[in-house]
C-alpha cells in the first residue's frame, strides 16, 4: 500500500463545499490518496439501470416504518466499494442482492460519478468517497483493491490511530461533504474496526417553475388518522404503471424528483411490498398521453438506519459473519475482514421553492474474529395520501428515495 500512487489528473475535480466547512484540523497529515485518475466512462444500459432500481426498489419491501428514507446511490456506492474487495460466496451475495456483475456496479458507480462532478450549473450536487485505515493494518491491505478504487470511486484515502481524532476527523469531513446537514457519521469504532468505507451526498436545487402555494391541506395518514400540511401545485408529464401514476418535477440541470402515487384501490403497503425495478422503470419512461395537475405535500424528514438488517433481508448474509465473510480481494491479512458495521444517515426538505439533501453512508470492515401533451384532460393528482419519491440525477439513477406515510 505504501507504494500505491496517487493519480493527479486536472480533467477530473475532486468534488468539494464551500460553505458550512469546519477546519479540516489535519486531514493532509494522515492523508495517503487523494485519487483523481479514473476510468473511461461508458453509456449506462437500461440493462444496467435495471439493476440498479430492482436493488432500489427492494430497499422498500426490505424495511419497515413510517416515512422511509433511503439513499440509494450511497448504499449503492459504499456497497460497491466493499464489493471490489469480495470473494467467494461473500461475493455472489453481494452480487445477486444488488442485481448486477462488479463491472455493471462499478460503471453505474463512475458514471453518475462523473455526471456529479461535471455539473457546472445552479443545481448543487457533490458526491464523495473515503476510505479510512487504522495505520497498524495498512500493510494487509492489497494495492490492487486501492487501485480500483481509485478507477471507478475516485475516494481519499488516509491512514492513522483509530482513536477520538480520527472520530472527530471522519465526522469534520461528513460535515464538510454535507454542507453541515450531518457531522456523526460514526459515534464510536467498533472493537474489531480497522477499515471505514465512507459516501456522502448532498443535493440542494430550485424548481425550474415555482408553485402556487395552496395552504395547508389535509393527508390521510397511513395508520387511518389525518394530519395537515403546505402544499403547492405543478403540472407535469404523467407516467404510468399498472398500479400507479408518476410525475416529474424538474430542477434546474436536469434533477428532478418522481413522485409515485398508488392508485386508489391499491393497498400501500401491498404495492411496497410488491414494488419492482421493472415498475419503477415503466414510472419513470411510460408517458399516459393526459398529463398532469398535481397537488403536493411540503414536508421534511430525517433518519438513521441501520443496513445489516436490510441487507440481511436482500440476501446478503456471509458478508456480515464473523466467521464466514471472504474479503481476500481486499486484504492480504490471513485472519480476514467482515462487514461490522453498516449505516446511513439521510436527511431531506421539499418546499415549493425546491429541495435540500444529504446522506452519508458508512460501512465498517472488522478484523473477523480468530474464533404531457395536449389534446386530453389532464389527470388530476393530490398526494394526499401515502406516496413515494425518488430524486434523481439527469440519467435516472435516484440518488435519494423515501415513502410519506404520516404528515
Amino acid at each position: 500500500m505504501k507504494k500505491f500512487i496517487c493519480f493527479m489528473i486536472s480533467a477530473v475535480v475532486l468534488l468539494s463545499v464551500g460553505c458550512n466547512v469546519r477546519k479540516n484540523d489535519g486531514y493532509e497529515t494522515f492523508r495517503i490518496g487523494k485519487v483523481m485518475a479514473m476510468a473511461d466512462t461508458v453509456s449506462l444500459s437500461d440493462e444496467q439501470k435495471t439493476g440498479f432500481y430492482d436493488f432500489t426498489a427492494e430497499l422498500f419491501s426490505a424495511t419497515e416504518g413510517d416515512n422511509l428514507l433511503f439513499a440509494p446511490l450511497p448504499v449503492y456506492t459504499a456497497l460497491g466499494m466493499t464489493v471490489n474487495g469480495a470473494a467467494g460466496k461473500t461475493l455472489d451475495e453481494m452480487l445477486a442482492a444488488m442485481h448486477n456483475s462488479v463491472e455493471n456496479i462499478n460503471a453505474i458507480n463512475l458514471s453518475v460519478y462523473k455526471e456529479v462532478a461535471e455539473n457546472a450549473g445552479n443545481t448543487k450536487v457533490s458526491l464523495a468517497n473515503s476510505v479510512w485505515i487504522k495505520d497498524d493494518y495498512g500493510e494487509y491491505v492489497k494495492e490492487s483493491y486501492l487501485e480500483k478504487l481509485a478507477s471507478y470511486y475516485s475516494p481519499e484515502i488516509f491512514s492513522l490511530p483509530f482513536d477520538d481524532k480520527a472520530l472527530k476527523l471522519i465526522n469534520n469531513w461528513a460535515y464538510n461533504k454535507t454542507e453541515g446537514k450531518i457531522d456523526n457519521v460514526i459515534e464510536k469504532f467498533g472493537q474489531d474496526a480497522v477499515m471505514e468505507l465512507i459516501t456522502a451526498l448532498y443535493i440542494k436545487g430550485k424548481w425550474t417553475g415555482e408553485g402556487e402555494d395552496l395552504g395547508e391541506r389535509l393527508f390521510k395518514n397511513l395508520d387511518g388518522s389525518e394530519g395537515r400540511a403546505a402544499c403547492f401545485n405543478g403540472e407535469s408529464a404523467l407516467y404510468a404503471s399498472e398500479n400507479a401514476y408518476a410525475v416529474k418535477r424538474f430542477m434546474e440541470d436536469g434533477y428532478y424528483m418522481l413522485a409515485v402515487l398508488p392508485g386508489e384501490k391499491v393497498d400501500f403497503n401491498d404495492f411496497l411490498a410488491g414494488f419492482t425495478g421493472k415498475e419503477l422503470y415503466s414510472l419513470m419512461n411510460n408517458v399516459d398521453p393526459r398529463g398532469a395537475y398535481y397537488i403536493f405535500p411540503e414536508f421534511e424528514c430525517e433518519n438513521t438506519l441501520p443496513l445489516i438488517p436490510v441487507l440481511r433481508n436482500l440476501g446478503m448474509i456471509e458478508a456480515f459473519s464473523r466467521y464466514l465473510a471472504d474479503f481476500s480481494e481486499m486484504t492480504d491479512d490471513p485472519i480476514g475482514l467482515y462487514i461490522a458495521d453498516a449505516e446511513q444517515k439521510v436527511k431531506i426538505k421539499i418546499n415549493k421553492a425546491g429541495l435540500e439533501g444529504a446522506a452519508t453512508v458508512k460501512i465498517e470492515m472488522g478484523r473477523k474474529s480468530s474464533s404531457a401533451p395536449s389534446g386530453e384532460d389532464m389527470l388530476r393528482l393530490e398526494f394526499n395520501r401515502p406516496f413515494l419519491y425518488f430524486v434523481c440525477a439527469p440519467s435516472g439513477i435516484p440518488l435519494l428515495s423515501g415513502t410519506v406515510t404520516k404528515l
